[in-house]
């Protein structure tokens, strides 16, 4: 995209979970797929990130770089969305040596009109994320999932953050951003 128009604007909510407290056997039947994802961030800032990613389903991996802007209040504006070869994959993954990156799971449902997706990171964090059909829904969460908090604004939970942290094997301090 020459001009710098979002090729897609997302509204999204994160919720931080229980895991220990929240029912997941629901997601092993027919109504989820789970894919391993890697990301890594070529260029990370709390307002725009520039990532590759490699994502994993049924054995058939798929290589992406994405741009994209953050928002306030769960928007994002994906600047860049490209599909990568495998070659193109590795040879921009090669100049970034150093990079940032996360791996994480990530399980993708539908209840009633709400698409949920849960990312469960490899220290243990699981984030909800919840795209609401509109701006304006109400979200609903299923009960079986145990919200701790809302951390839609909280850059703590941002996933090159918590690659950052991972790098560097520090621990998670809420002051971290």
């Amino acid at each position: 995209n020459l001009i710098g128009e979002p090729v897609s604007i997302k509204h999204q909510r994160k919720y931080l979970l229980d895991l220990s407290n929240s029912d997941l056997s629901f997601l092993d039947e027919d109504n989820s797929t789970k894919i391993d994802i890697t990301q890594y961030y070529l260029n990370a800032t709390p307002k725009a990130e520039t990532r590759v990613r490699v994502r994993e389903y049924n054995g058939d991996k798929t290589y992406y770089l994405t741009v994209q802007l953050k928002g306030l209040k769960g928007k994002s504006s994906v600047l860049t969305e490209k599909k990568l070869s495998p070659k193109e994959f590795s040879k921009l993954l090669s100049k970034y040596k150093n990079s940032d990156f996360v791996n994480k799971v990530r399980y993708s449902f539908a209840i009633g009109k709400i698409y949920y997706r849960l990312d469960l990171f490899q220290d243990g964090t699981a984030i909800l994320e919840v795209s609401p059909s509109t701006e304006l829904d109400n979200v609903v969460l299923d009960s079986r999932l145990k919200v701790i908090e809302d951390v839609t604004d909280n850059p703590y939970y941002d996933n090159h953050v918590i690659a950052s942290l991972r790098k560097s094997n520090k621990k998670r301090v809420k002051e971290c951003c």
